[in-house]
C-alpha cells in the first residue's frame, strides 16, 4: 500500500530545496507516502494550464502578502525534528570514519571513533541555545 501526496511547495525558487524537501519527506515514511509535484498533475492536462496556474498562485501570493503584511513560513513540529535528529544520528553512527581518518594512527582513530561515536559525543550538534 502506498499513499500518494502533492507537494505544493513548488513556488519556491530553488529546485535542489524541493527535491531535499521531497526525498526527506519520502525517506522518514520509509516509502510508504510518495510524493508528487503538483507540476506532474497539471502535465497530465496539459503543460499550458501548469503555468498558468503558477502565474494565478504567484500572484494571489503576492496579493495576500501585501493584504496581511508578512510571509508566512513553515516550522517543523517536534515530531519532525525528533525523527530527523534520530535519522541523522544514523547516518552519523554508521558513517564509515576510518576511510576519511587515515592520516591519523590507529591509535587516535579508535579514541575519535569511541569518544565521538561509542559515548554519543556527535549528539552536541543536536542541542539547542
Amino acid at each position: 500500500m502506498e499513499l500518494k501526496v502533492v507537494a505544493l511547495i513548488e513556488l519556491q525558487e530553488d529546485e535542489e530545496l524541493i527535491d531535499q524537501t521531497i526525498s526527506f519527506q519520502e525517506e522518514i515514511t520509509d516509502g510508504f507516502v510518495k510524493y508528487s509535484a503538483i507540476k506532474e498533475i497539471f502535465n497530465m492536462i496539459s503543460e499550458n494550464e501548469y503555468n498558468v496556474y503558477l502565474n494565478y498562485a504567484q500572484k494571489f501570493n503576492q496579493d495576500v502578502r501585501e493584504l496581511i503584511g508578512y510571509s508566512t513560513i513553515s516550522i517543523p513540529s517536534k515530531d519532525m525534528m525528533f525523527d530527523f535528529k534520530e535519522q541523522l544520528s544514523y547516518k552519523i553512527r554508521n558513517f564509515d570514519y576510518r576511510s576519511y581518518l587515515n592520516e591519523f594512527s590507529e591509535n587516535n582513530i579508535n579514541l575519535i571513533l569511541h569518544n565521538y561515536i561509542e559515548n554519543e559525543r556527535f549528539r552536541v550538534v543536536f542541542r539547542r541555545r
